[in-house]
């Protein structure tokens, strides 16, 4: 499409026939709108995370399975290190994960709105990094430890994934009483 120039009548309509004062008070209510509705969807969002970490550690002491998160999004948390560590610890617990599951998918899959970006080729982790992992994974609190066990298992009944053998112990923790089924 070619660009044509400005037709200098309709720029002097429309400097004559709008004032920038209403513009601009509009555009400041938009602004302060959306500022408002970024503050409700973090309240809604932390909200939905404590229900989900009351819920893993009610069942963690009722020695009940958590109740399932929603169908489309598997892991729910805003709080940004704890989606960096799940991104270092899919690809240790399943070897070839990015070769299953596309960033955009997994962003999907835990309720991230941004771009993942993943390195490419991914380098995966080796046996020292995995152990190391695991050491990790262990030390966080139960609730947390739950969560992406939780995660793990659904992943594993959605997808076609392979089990790194050193997760094994972890991932079949007596915490959780669905246990998945290994092909």
């Amino acid at each position: 499409m070619i660009k044509q120039p400005p037709n200098p009548l309709l720029e002097t309509f429309f400097n004559c026939a709008v004032d920038s004062r209403y513009i601009n008070h509009y555009l400041q209510l938009l602004a302060q709108r959306q500022s408002y509705l970024e503050h409700q969807v973090t309240q809604l969002t932390q909200a939905l995370q404590q229900k989900h970490l009351a819920a893993a550690e009610l069942a963690l002491l009722t020695g009940k399975a958590p109740p399932p998160l929603s169908s489309s999004v598997l892991w729910e948390s805003d709080d940004v290190e704890q989606n960096k560590q799940l991104l270092q610890y899919l690809p240790a617990i399943f070897p070839g994960f990015w070769n299953v599951i596309s960033p955009d998918e997994l962003a999907q899959l835990i309720g991230i709105t941004e771009k993942l970006v993943i390195p490419s080729p991914y380098p995966y982790p080796n046996y020292i990094q995995v152990t190391t992992l695991i050491t990790q994974i262990k030390q966080l609190a139960e609730p947390q430890q739950l969560g992406i066990r939780n995660l793990c298992h659904q992943l594993l009944k959605k997808y076609t994934l392979k089990l790194h053998p050193a997760w094994l112990p972890w991932l079949l923790d007596t915490h959780t009483s669905d246990k998945p089924t290994f092909a």
